[in-house]
Parts: structure tokens; C-alpha cells; sequence
């Protein structure tokens, strides 16, 4: 697909980029191989998806830095396209060949862009790694494949940059960086130099130290087993339960203590939509985010639940699709909740996600004071990072709002070992009475978003940063 053919090009050069990544995100191929690796040398964080949110922290720590946004989006592109097809490709064989996890990557991302520079960087982006081994192991390094980096990268601004996004995670020597960028400003001008690559500030190292605890101290999640065997057998005879009271009874385990920021903005009564991140990591139960809140609330949260987990790149995903079918549906009756199709949904959920809304917009009319609870990106993302909702996200948000609801956005997080919740300002959701209905959809989205990320730590802000 042609840059330039993308729709809506009047938005400006960073809407097409912004959807560029998109679609990409979207893809089943990436979705699949972001699942693939396991710890090993250079790559102690195993899996692709991993060492893609390693380079999201490291991009918005250099985020001030960068001369203009289009670079940040154009970064951002590289980070999720460089190194998705490692599960494709055969190992060992040299970077042009054509089943090289580089070749396949670029021609994967040919099919989104036709940037050729920005193609020859996603081909190339470990030949300065080939260089400096050879660098290493002789005092030399072969000037032909060098010159041919030169002559073939243009905008070496943005390629130095990236190298450094790329090489400064754990597991990889920045020294390497340090003496690419040298040899690089030799023969090209360029305003990136090896202060890029030093060691992280204290800010910088404060972010990512915090980053390291996250990934190894977390909360003490634990169930009850008396509520557990007590809903397994109301939900095999179909009777109601009360989610709030099972909540309370799991939020009561959870050691430390639930921690909440921003008491004085939780809902009293009802008229609310209840607006939270998808915070995700391994091992965390996407669950835990629906107990926290219904169980710090006086009132019933009418939750909105994804019909379906997808479990992508895993063998057992067919069987643990219909099983969890079946599971969120009995979960969804005996809760009062309402399903919807797994955004985005596939072109045969499209109706069933129609019914969903008019299910919730039902309800809304039909309960006195209600209070609705969605996460608006519908599912989980990279890191945790908050990224953009599916088209719709933000239509449906102003079908509430014309009911007259209130939105009540929840950054929802772990830090130093405590599950938070941080309750942000209630507020009214108005977008511009000009736009058409698909701006209104983004800028409605964009609002909820933004209001989210500014009750979360900036390394889950994302692209809301």
C-alpha cells in the first residue's frame, strides 16, 4: 500500500503515520510473531513483544529530543516493524538474503509504506552491529559494506537514532553505539552524537529502575475459595450474583493493600462511565481491574467484557477461544454484564457488536442512576501502554453522553509492588459540532484517552504522552 494513497492525507503527515502503525498493530502476522522468543544472549527479555515495549520507554525518553513529531511516528514504525519476522526467518544467513528476519520485515512494511529510506533503514538496521563485531575481532572492518550504509541511508538523523533506541536495552554494550555514531559523523553530517547513547540521566535510570520493579515485584493476587466454588455452581444453574460483594470479598486478599489515588473524585451516586486503561503484563488477569473499582464504589458497575480471548501466536488458541466463549457468557449472565465482540471486531462480529450497544444503551435508559465501566482500547497492548481505540470506541462514548452520562476516567497500574488505582476528575464528553461522524468518533476516543493518561506513569502513557 502506497503512503500516499492512505485516506484522509488532509490530516497532515502524522495522522497517516499515526494510522500507518495502526494497521500494522492490526495485522494478524505481527499480532502472532510478537509472541515469539525466549531469553538469550543480547535479548534478556525474550519475547519480541517484550523488547518492543523496551523501545517504546526508551523513544519517549528521547521523545524531547526529536526535531519534529513526524520523526516520533516515524520511529515508532520501526520499533513495532524490525525485528516481527525473527519467527519466519532462517537463522544465520546474511542480511540481504531474502529469508533474513530483516528482508522479511521490510517486505512486510512495503506493503504499509513506500518510504524507501525508511525500508533500506528496517534492511539495514543491524549492520552496524556486523561492522562493529568485525571492528572488534580484527581492528577492522570491511569499508565496502560501509560505504554502501553510507550511500544507501539518507536521512542518517533518524537512522542514528533508531540504532539507539535499538541498542540501549539491557543485554547490549552501548560502546558498540558510542563507536558506530563516530565512525558515522566521519562521512555524514549529522546532528545526533554519542551523548545520545551515554548513560541514562537520573530521570532517564529513574524510569527505567522503576521499569525493572514492575517487571518483578508485583501484588499478591489471590481468590477466595469459598466465593470461587460458590460462582462456579451459580453459574452452572444460571443464578444471579452480585459482582461488587465477590469483588470486595477478592479486593479484601490482595496483599499490599489496594491503593487509591484520587478518593475524593469516586462516584457517589450514579449517572457515570467509568472510563479505564486495559493494563496489561504477563500474568496479570485482566479481572482484577473491574473487582478494584466495582469494590471501591457504593454502587453496582454495569461492566462492558470482551465476548472472547484471542490468545494470538498460541497453539492452544482455537480450543481457549470457544472455551472462553463459553466462560465470559456465563460470566456476563450471572453478572448482568454485557459482551462484546473483541476489538477490533472481525467483519461477521460487526452485528453482534451493534447489539451489544443497543444491550448497554438499554440498559442506561431503562436503570435509574446507572453506572457503566469499559476500557475504551478493548484489549490488550504492548507493555501496557496505552494506545489508540478502535474505530467506534469514541461513537459509542457519545451515545452515553447523549443519555446523560458523566465520564469518570481510572488510570489503573502497579508500582512498587501495590495494585493503584488513581480516580481522575469527573467531566462532560462534548466534541465539535462541525466535524463529521468519523472525526467526532476520533476526537470523542482521543478525549477519553488523554483523560486516562494523565492519571497514569508516564511509561504507560504511550502515545498519549
Amino acid at each position: 500500500m502506497s503512503l500516499i494513497s492512505l485516506p484522509k492525507l488532509q490530516k497532515g503527515e502524522i495522522y497517516v503515520w499515526e494510522e500507518i502503525t495502526e494497521r500494522v498493530q492490526a495485522d494478524p502476522r505481527y499480532k502472532k510473531n510478537i509472541e515469539y522468543g525466549s531469553p538469550r544472549t543480547g535479548h534478556p527479555e525474550g519475547k519480541i513483544k517484550n523488547h518492543i515495549a523496551e523501545l517504546e520507554i526508551n523513544l519517549e525518553t528521547l521523545k524531547p529530543r526529536l526535531p519534529n513529531p513526524v520523526y516520533y511516528w516515524k520511529l515508532r514504525f520501526l520499533i513495532h516493524v524490525h525485528d516481527t519476522f525473527k519467527a519466519e526467518a532462517k537463522r544465520d544467513v546474511p542480511i540481504l538474503d531474502l529469508h533474513s528476519h530483516a528482508s522479511l520485515a521490510r517486505s512486510f512494511a512495503a506493503e504499509f509504506i513506500d518510504d524507501e529510506d525508511l525500508l533500506n533503514m528496517i534492511q539495514f538496521h543491524d549492520q552496524n552491529y556486523a561492522l562493529w563485531k568485525q571492528f572488534r575481532s580484527r581492528g577492522n572492518y570491511n569499508q565496502k559494506d560501509f560505504q554502501d550504509l553510507l550511500d544507501t541511508i539518507k536521512d542518517w538523523d533518524l537512522f542514528l537514532i533508531f540504532l539507539i533506541i535499538d541498542g540501549n536495552t539491557q543485554g547490549k554494550d552501548r560502546s558498540k553505539l558510542i563507536w558506530f555514531i563516530n565512525e558515522a559523523r566521519k562521512y555524514k553530517e549529522t546532528f545526533v552524537d554519542e551523548s545520545w547513547a551515554m548513560a541514562p540521566s537520573d530521570a532517564t535510570a529513574g524510569v527505567w529502575d522503576n521499569a525493572v520493579k514492575r517487571q518483578t515485584n508485583y501484588p499478591a493476587y489471590s481468590y477466595p475459595p469459598g466465593t470461587i466454588a460458590s460462582l462456579i455452581r451459580d453459574s452452572f444453574f444460571s443464578r444471579s450474583r452480585i459482582f461488587r460483594e465477590d469483588a470486595k470479598a477478592c479486593i479484601s486478599r490482595l496483599v499490599p493493600s489496594l491503593h487509591i489515588t484520587g478518593k475524593e473524585n469516586i462516584p457517589v451516586n450514579g449517572g457515570y462511565a467509568i472510563t479505564i486503561n486495559h493494563y496489561h503484563r504477563a500474568g496479570f488477569a485482566a479481572q482484577w481491574m473491574a473487582m478494584a473499582i466495582s469494590a471501591s464504589i457504593t454502587s453496582d458497575v454495569h461492566w462492558i467484557i470482551t465476548g472472547e480471548l484471542t490468545y494470538p501466536g498460541k497453539w492452544y488458541a482455537l480450543f481457549g477461544r470457544a472455551a472462553s466463549r463459553w466462560m465470559l457468557k456465563r460470566g456476563a449472565l450471572v453478572y448482568g454484564f454485557t459482551t462484546m465482540p473483541s476489538m477490533p471486531p472481525s467483519p461477521h462480529e460487526v452485528e453482534a457488536r451493534a447489539a451489544s450497544v443497543r444491550s448497554v444503551l438499554k440498559f442506561v435508559k431503562q436503570t435509574k442512576n446507572p453506572i457503566i465501566g469499559f476500557a475504551p482500547e478493548g484489549g490488550d497492548s504492548i507493555g501496557g501502554q496505552l494506545v489508540k481505540p478502535a474505530s467506534g470506541a469514541g461513537r459509542f462514548a457519545l451515545l452515553l453522553a447523549a443519555q446523560g452520562l458523566r465520564f469518570e476516567p481510572v488510570g489503573i497500574y502497579e508500582s512498587d509492588g501495590k495494585f493503584c488505582l488513581n480516580f481522575g476528575e469527573a467531566y462532560e464528553l462534548c466534541v465539535e459540532r462541525n466535524l463529521s461522524p468519523d472525526e467526532k468518533d476520533r476526537q470523542a476516543a482521543h478525549i477519553l484517552m488523554e483523560r486516562i493518561a494523565i492519571l497514569l506513569p508516564l511509561h504507560l502513557r504511550g502515545e498519549f504522552a
